[in-house]
């Protein structure tokens, strides 16, 4: 990116958030613009598909820049049928090898505002690959209990079933979603 001077990956970062008592303000400036990012991808028919800390960059006044568009598609159909991305940020719908849009990114987004705020992915096992999978495919997390009722409503709410979406979830009428 030119004239982008970046602090270093959100992923290296994130990682030590929740022991420094880092602002809440500041995690939710992330997401915020996070979200601004993305609607503007999907206004361009572009769904990112790996989103993680490790995607995204720091810039030195805070600013977050999306990077690593390797697995990203410009999807006018919204439809796509390909498992792809980084395991404990792929939705159900994926890891049921069933078809996605772009709201793959917005799941991604609530793990991304979890991971921020409890330092570990939510469906992150350790046993293995299929047992993640299958805590993804029940949506089966644990808001942990230092996060405030905000946030978890937050999460609770990008975490939820593809057909569970609402049109004006970002506080945007259906006309702009």
């Amino acid at each position: 990116m030119v004239g982008f001077r970046s602090d270093g990956q959100v992923g290296w970062v994130c990682r030590f958030l929740v022991g420094l008592q880092y602002p809440i303000v500041n995690l939710l400036q992330y997401i915020a613009q996070m979200a601004d990012a993305l609607n503007y991808l999907h206004k361009k028919h572009v769904i990112h598909r790996d989103i993680k800390p490790e995607n995204l960059l720091l810039g030195i006044r805070g600013d977050l820049k999306i990077g690593d568009f390797g697995w990203s598609v410009h999807a006018p159909s919204n439809r796509r049928t390909t498992l792809c991305g980084t395991l404990d940020y792929l939705p159900p719908e994926m890891v049921e090898r069933r078809p996605h849009s772009d709201k793959v990114d917005l799941w991604a987004l609530g793990v991304l505002a979890y991971e921020f705020l409890c330092g570990v992915p939510p469906f992150e096992e350790l046993s293995g690959t299929k047992a993640t999978y299958r805590r993804i495919a029940r949506v089966d997390f644990t808001i942990q209990p230092h996060v405030s009722a905000e946030a978890a409503d937050l999460i609770t709410r990008v975490s939820c079933l593809p057909n569970e979406w609402t049109p004006g979830f970002w506080g945007l009428d259906a006309e702009t979603s």
